[in-house]
């Protein structure tokens, strides 16, 4: 059986979930050290975006593409160096570098935290005229809950213009639902701070412009508010195609435009200088059949943002 961390680094101080694969120490004849690795998931994939920060004074670095990341200049001394992603509680490891250190860290981190999910998506179809539509969900994690239930080769109905539904019983619905956990929970790469006063002209103003109606965005509205409203500021993304590749839809006929709205968002107790999000790429004109999907994903006041 494979030793754990603690069994084949007892010197290494290591919380959370970080299980430490290999660790070695090389001399490069400098007054300064460094530590370099690769950090991937219980999948053996990269954790994209995953930043790692030394913790005093703050200084860091982001993982690669690969999942490798290079902190250098670091001064000697005692250090705790702090790996943080979204979904994941925080994890650390204390290292004591003596000048010209050279560190290889290389681990594996995870698992993603239960608590994340993807809420309240639902699809509304709207064709130009009555037709039948078959509407098939990948969804990179696990469903929870569906509505109407979720068939093995997915949802047939037909739909009216005015995106009334009809299922092969007769049963008629005004749209599609589902909720989900994901895998890896969507990332936040820049975004809005929105204060709790401004947080309903805010999304009338940005779900126009991503293209929901009066009445889609009331109801997304109606169902985030109370959510919103129980932080002094929201730290707020419209997810692109990370969402697209987390949970594809395949609709027979194909729609002529989709318009697929996935706001993540945490609260936060003061305001905090995040980049700015540009909509434009996810703005979308109704042209013929429609299809229009919009639901979110709360990230934990405990967990470090990917910014």
């Amino acid at each position: 059986m494979e030793k754990t961390c603690k069994e084949k680094y007892p010197e290494l101080e290591v919380t959370g979930s970080l299980e430490v694969t290999n660790y070695s120490v090389e001399k490069i004849g400098a007054q300064t050290c460094s530590i370099h690795g690769e950090m991937i998931d219980e999948n053996s994939e990269p954790i994209l975006g995953m930043t790692i920060h030394r913790q005093d004074p703050l200084m860091g670095t982001t993982l690669d593409p690969e999942g490798s990341f290079d902190l250098k200049n670091i001064p000697p001394g005692e250090h705790t160096f702090i790996f943080r992603y979204p979904g994941m509680s925080e994890s650390t490891i204390t290292l004591d570098l003596v000048a010209g250190d050279r560190v290889q860290l290389d681990g594996i981190i995870g698992p993603f935290d239960s608590q994340i999910r993807l809420e309240k998506p639902i699809i509304y179809l709207y064709p130009e005229e009555t037709t039948k539509i078959n509407v098939s969900l990948q969804f990179d994690g696990a469903l929870t809950t569906t509505y109407p239930k979720y068939p093995k080769d997915g949802w047939k109905v037909t739909a009216k213009p005015d995106g009334t539904l009809t299922d092969p019983t007769g049963k008629e619905y005004y749209s599609l639902y589902w909720e989900g956990k994901p895998r890896k929970p969507l990332a936040m790469t820049n975004g809005f701070v929105v204060s709790k006063e401004e947080i309903v002209p805010f999304l009338e103003e940005k779900l126009a412009l991503l293209g929901l109606t009066p009445r889609e965005a009331n109801e997304f509205i109606i169902f985030w508010l109370p959510t919103l409203e129980k932080n002094a500021f929201n730290a707020i993304h419209f997810s692109g195609n990370d969402y697209l590749e987390q949970a594809q839809l395949t609709i027979t006929p194909a729609p002529e435009t989709m318009i697929r709205i996935a706001m993540v968002f945490q609260g936060l107790d003061a305001p905090i200088e995040i980049p700015e999000q540009d909509l434009t790429p996810l703005q979308k004109s109704r042209k013929g059949f429609t299809v229009v999907e919009w639901g979110g994903q709360e990230i934990p006041k405990s967990f470090s943002l990917r910014i």
